[in-house]
């Protein structure tokens, strides 16, 4: 046991050190009351911040039914298709997220499959927008609903719906009376993650927004490498920071308020 607890020690000085430590510095440059009421005074940036909310919320939302849908197939539905399901499921994860991004590219743009298809409905062009942003958030975010929402779905004993369906329950009671019920934890971690993950993305607004969709990231970025104003993106990370603690804080309370 003994040397089980000193072997720790090495983990936990290379993770103050190499991690804690220099977001520690950084974050440290931002809590000058000057800097943070300057921040919280720019309206660029707390419309920014709204911006970056509102298309994360919806997206989180989009991630939270497709991931849902997903996850009943696979738990629910055909066995002779589960491989693939999961093989789907999975993609997001097992390819690199830049690939995906430039393969969405492709897709949405005017000579691609999906971008011929909007055209016809919609004169615009769906890349380079709030859409395509959203379109590639929803895609990397599938797994972490499906995941979760997967390992609640395989815990709820099959007898009772069993049981259901000789009770002549649709499948639209079963859902409504038995699954979800048993899976709204489920539900709330799968949302939380996306929304989290979400705020946090750099690479997916900056390449399918093509510059006209600015995230509150980009923006940390512009002042660190662009302006270098250290202090100013210090204080506008240390603001999404706590904002996104007590986004975790009401989650949590509401997770634990849920009886199952």
């Amino acid at each position: 046991m003994r040397t089980s607890k000193f072997g720790i020690i090495p983990l936990f000085s290379f993770v103050i050190l190499m991690y804690l430590l220099p977001v520690a510095m950084f974050l440290s440059r931002g809590m000058h009351s000057i800097v943070f009421t300057e921040v919280i005074y720019q309206k660029g940036f707390l419309y920014s911040l709204l911006i970056t909310l509102l298309v994360c919320l919806l997206a989180s939302g989009i991630t939270l039914f497709l991931g849902t849908s997903l996850a009943l197939s696979i738990a629910f539905g055909n066995p002779v298709y589960k491989k693939i399901r999961i093989f789907v499921m999975l993609t997001p994860i097992l390819l690199n997220p830049l690939a995906i991004i430039l393969g969405w590219i492709f897709l949405l743009q005017n000579q691609g499959p999906i971008g011929l298809l909007f055209g016809f409905v919609h004169e615009s062009s769906i890349l380079y927008s709030s859409t395509s942003v959203i379109i590639g958030i929803v895609y990397l975010g599938i797994p972490f609903v499906s995941l979760p929402l997967l390992n609640n779905f395989q815990t709820i004993n099959k007898n009772t719906i069993y049981w259901s369906r000789l009770a002549n329950a649709s499948p639209r009671q079963i859902l409504k009376k038995i699954i979800f019920p048993l899976s709204s934890r489920g539900f709330i971690t799968g949302f939380v993650l996306v929304f989290i993950l979400s705020i946090g993305y750099y690479i997916v607004p900056t390449i399918l927004g093509g510059g006209n969709v600015t995230f509150y990231a980009s923006l940390i970025d512009q002042q660190a490498n662009q302006t270098l104003n250290w202090n100013m993106a210090s204080a506008m990370s240390l603001l999404l920071i706590c904002l996104l603690i007590l986004l975790v804080i009401v989650f949590k309370l509401l997770t634990n308020s849920i009886k199952v």
